[in-house]
This record gives C-alpha cells, structure tokens and sequence, in this order.
C-alpha cells in the first residue's frame, strides 16, 4: 500500500513542474504566471499546495511575486543577489578585476553575437544607442542604458551561461561605471564607443565588434587605474 502523498511532496512536485516547463523554454523569463486558482486547477492540486510551491521557487530565485500584480519568471532565473560573494570583497579591487575579467570574455561574446543577433535586437540596440546621445552625463540613467546595451550583447550571443554570467558582473560594476561618468568628456568618448559597437553589429562585421568592444572596456580600465593612482 502507497503512502498518501502529503502537501510537502505535492508542493515539490508542483514546483518542478514550473521548473521544467522554464528549462524546456515554456515560460520565459519576465513571464506572467497563471493566478494561484489556475495553477491549482491545472496541476490538479489545493492552492495551499500551489502556495508552499511558490514560496520554494521564489526561495530558489526562479519566481519574482509582486504584490498587487503577480506572479512572474525572474529576468534571471536562480541568480541571488551576490551569488559570488562579491560584496565581500574590497569595492576599489572589485571593480579592477571586474573589467580585467570582461576584458577577457566580452569581446568574444561580441564576436558571436554579431552573427547571432536578430534585426528586432540590432534594432533595440539602436534605440539605447540614440537614448546615450540624448541624456547628460551626470544624469544617473546613464548607468542603466550602459548595462542595457551589454546585456543585450550577451543575449544576441543566444549562449545560455553569457546570459546569465554578464547580468551578474554587471551587478558589480554599478559604482564603477558612475566615476567613470563623472566626467563629461570620458562619457562622451563612451557614447562614441558604444556607437562604434553598434555599427559593427549594422554590418554584420565580428572582428570589428570583438576591436570595438576591447577598445572601449580598456579605455575604461585605463581610467580606472589613472583615478586609483590620483586617489593614492
């Protein structure tokens, strides 16, 4: 005789189904899920059950329950917040080594996505190029259009750990790239380089993206250094 299963494995089972249908491409990230009735409805289970099987993926970083709204797939499915650790580390290190490291991986992360990249996301890419151009340098929108274009860089590459590995170096750099910014004429060599990225990408050109984006991640790493040194 099979032991009733109890509300815990019910739950398991639940959430592994949800999971399974994220790993197979079912639900993608930023998708909305089905209200807690349906779910119970459609995983022939009570909504207690439902309930305790959205508390396990939420603890998992697989789901992002907004209040008032609902429930949806995280944009970057069982990432935590520091998943490295790396706050634990010292901020000015940090962010040297930070750019040493997308100094090694980016520009080939580049090169793959210009083949890789659709006419929707070259076309997306365009707009947060145009928006660079139109905002001022002490404004702090700034930041996020900067880690918009690289993240888009790392999903044109269709390369399932770029995708999650460049959100979470971007995390990182957040201070870094604001003393970058402070002054108006590194800014306005950035919205050049980042145009430059672009273009490579307009014409399909991947050794041209690969120089660009070495270029402009070690014209950032060179001011990094420079400001350590007049800090010292």
């Amino acid at each position: 005789m099979q032991d009733k299963p109890t509300k815990h494995s019910l739950s398991v089972k639940v959430a592994e189904q949800i999971n399974d249908l994220i790993i197979r491409d079912k639900l993608k990230p930023g998708t909305k899920l089905p209200n807690e009735a349906q779910l119970a409805e459609m995983c022939g289970v009570s909504r207690p059950t439902v309930r305790e099987a959205m508390k396990m993926l939420k603890a998992q970083n697989i789901i992002v329950i907004r209040q008032g709204d609902g429930t949806y797939v995280c944009d970057f499915t069982g990432l935590g917040d520091d998943p490295l650790g790396f706050r634990y580390i010292d901020r000015a290190k940090l962010t040297e080594s930070v750019f040493e490291v997308r100094l090694i991986i980016e520009p080939q992360i580049a090169a793959l996505a210009v083949e890789r990249a659709t006419p929707e996301e070259i076309q997306q890419m365009e707009q947060i190029v145009q928006k660079m151009y139109t905002i001022n340098y002490r404004d702090p929108a700034r930041l996020e259009l900067d880690i918009q274009f690289h993240t888009l860089i790392a999903k044109c590459s269709k390369n399932a750990v770029f995708n999650q590995v460049i959100p979470v170096i971007y995390e990182t750099i957040q201070k870094g790239i604001v003393i970058l910014a402070e002054s108006e004429e590194s800014f306005s060599l950035s919205q050049h380089m980042h145009n430059d990225i672009f273009q490579a990408f307009v014409h399909r050109d991947s050794c041209r993206a690969q120089n660009a984006v070495t270029t402009h991640i070690y014209t950032s790493l060179d001011n990094i250094r420079r400001l350590k040194k007049g800090k010292a």
